[in-house]
């Protein structure tokens, strides 16, 4: 069992997952393992993220380092379960591929979850609601830390949300529970570069649009399921 398991999906973007990978490798301390969820990438992607990976990582942290191929992408949500399913983490994180570590964030960002009440954290909460969706302040998803046992409780994250709106489910979940369930840890040394995980996908507006529907008929606009 690890202290934390860092669950990171990618597809096709075999250079920026490596530079995310590499920075934590460097920057972090503690007992801590990174799972690479490969969300459909075509054989000859995988195939060089699996070679880069083995020639660079360092033989100690070889064996916290693990690799998941999806054949057929299937999207973030479900690249995030798969992830957790084989975590041996007692804390999951959550985290973009587009992220960079500057300096150690593990600890600082998931001390607050040992407090009562407190179940989910990330380095920033959102700037502003979405427009059409009430709710508390909500965080940013692209990193996002809670305990093991509180992710399975919750169900893990509901897969009728191919890529948006897993994250702002799974916060809605827990703040039924208690409204002070979510917490920002600004200041962190790691930079999100940004939506650059979609960026380039030619079905991004319209997967979107799908998702923002399912989850407003999934959640009312104050907030409570349908």
């Amino acid at each position: 069992m690890h202290d934390f398991s860092i669950i990171i999906p990618q597809h096709g973007e075999c250079q920026r997952t490596f530079n995310a990978i590499q920075s934590l490798q460097r920057t972090q301390v503690g007992d801590f393992e990174v799972l690479i969820v490969d969300d459909g990438s075509d054989f000859v992607t995988w195939q060089q993220l699996r070679a880069q990976l083995q020639a660079e990582t360092r033989p100690a942290q070889a064996g916290n380092l693990m690799l998941l191929r999806i054949p057929r992408r299937q999207g973030i949500t479900v690249a995030w379960n798969r992830g957790a399913s084989l975590a041996r983490g007692r804390i999951l994180i959550f985290l973009n591929n587009d992220t960079i570590s500057q300096g150690p964030w593990l600890q600082d960002l998931t001390a607050p979850l040992e407090l009562d009440g407190l179940n989910l954290t990330a380095p920033r909460a959102r700037e502003k609601q979405e427009r059409g969706i009430a709710g508390s302040e909500l965080l940013e998803g692209w990193c996002l830390a809670l305990r093991q046992e509180t992710f399975f409780a919750q169900g893990g994250f509901d897969e009728r949300f191919r890529l948006y709106y897993s994250d702002t489910d799974l916060q809605f979940r827990l703040l039924q529970q208690s409204a002070s369930a979510l917490r920002a840890c600004p200041g962190l040394p790691l930079i999100h570069l940004g939506h650059c995980s979609t960026r380039k996908l030619p079905s991004r507006s319209a997967e979107w649009r799908r998702d923002r529907e399912r989850f407003l008929q999934k959640w009312n606009p104050i907030g409570m399921p349908q």
